[in-house]
């Protein structure tokens, strides 16, 4: 930037700025522009460049026209500005703007890289507080599931306890005794599980409980004594028990029968006689083992094992 100052405006400001411009006649114009400092004999070019630029007087111009000169008319004033002032400031108000330019660049730059690490650290912390999250709902879901699992196995154990202390204590009560042929009892054939065939003489007032309990006899036996202990040995009691333990009966039995031909399901009901369910006058049966979701195995109408199940 170039600045002229004439005489009195610098009255008008300060006394002193005006002995410091050494204006001593009227009218007077003088020209300051910024400008580098003035390095002394004993400092380099690089003293120099580092120091700030300060506002220096480039030229003084005072006293009336004259009829040989006429120092502030504005011929010569404007001859001055353009062949003399301006080749010399331009350069260096140049280096000036794009130094600052420069400078503005510069923090432009470094403003976008901290509002970039800024963002980058948001980020992360979003992850974090995500990955953290995450790793409290799998904890909660993986409790909740160990309760489950342990909840599960303990609703197992309590109906397998019970279940074998009913096999102990019970069971052989409702096991139907096999009777002689002089009462006319029914014939059975029973095709176990492992392939034996089970031939029993029975009453003909027998329930499907007991027919239930004799294949349960003879697959899972015990060596309990057969006492009993606080319990009735009944059918509605074990309806009860059943139904306690939550399970389909083929699950609790553990295995399902059927007639062999035709093939026909047994569905266990307690208090239902045999004549009920078609062997009023006896019958062949096949005893299948269910899965824990009540799933038969494999076996054909007959009664044998299939290819699928060998």
């Amino acid at each position: 930037m170039l600045s002229f100052i004439p005489l009195s405006f610098v009255h008008l400001c300060n006394v002193t700025a005006a002995q410091k411009l050494q204006a001593t006649t009227f009218p007077f114009v003088a020209f300051v522009a910024l400008q580098p400092p003035r390095a002394s004999a004993f400092m380099g070019t690089s003293s120099r460049t580092s120091s700030s630029p300060s506002l220096t007087i480039l030229s003084r111009h005072q006293g009336p026209a004259t009829p040989t000169s006429a120092p502030t008319s504005a011929r010569s004033l404007t001859d001055h500005i353009t062949h003399q002032l301006l080749p010399r400031v331009i350069p260096f108000l140049e280096t000036l703007r794009l130094s600052a330019a420069a400078r503005a660049r510069d923090r432009a730059l470094r403003e976008e890289q901290d509002a970039a690490f800024r963002e980058s650290a948001r980020r992360d912390r979003e992850k974090e507080a995500h990955r953290i999250e995450e790793a409290r709902r799998t904890a909660e879901l993986e409790k909740a599931a160990m309760e489950r699992q342990r909840a599960a196995d303990e609703t197992r154990a309590r109906i397998s306890d019970a279940r074998d202390r009913w096999r102990r204590e019970c069971r052989h009560r409702l096991i139907p005794l096999e009777e002689p042929l002089n009462v006319d009892p029914i014939r059975i054939t029973i095709r176990l599980p492992d392939g034996q065939r089970l031939v029993r003489l029975i009453a003909r007032t027998s329930t499907v409980t007991s027919l239930y309990c004799l294949v349960d006899a003879h697959f899972i036996p015990t060596d309990g004594t057969g006492e009993e202990i606080g319990t009735t040995a009944t059918e509605s009691n074990l309806r009860e028990l059943v139904h306690s333990s939550g399970q389909p009966a083929e699950v609790w039995w553990g295995f399902s029968l059927f007639t062999a031909y035709p093939r026909k399901s047994i569905p266990w009901q307690p208090v239902i006689r045999l004549a009920e369910v078609g062997l009023g006058n006896g019958g062949q049966i096949v005893a299948e083992i269910a899965s824990k979701e009540g799933e038969k195995t494999d076996q054909d109408e007959e009664g044998y094992d299939t290819e699928k199940s060998e």
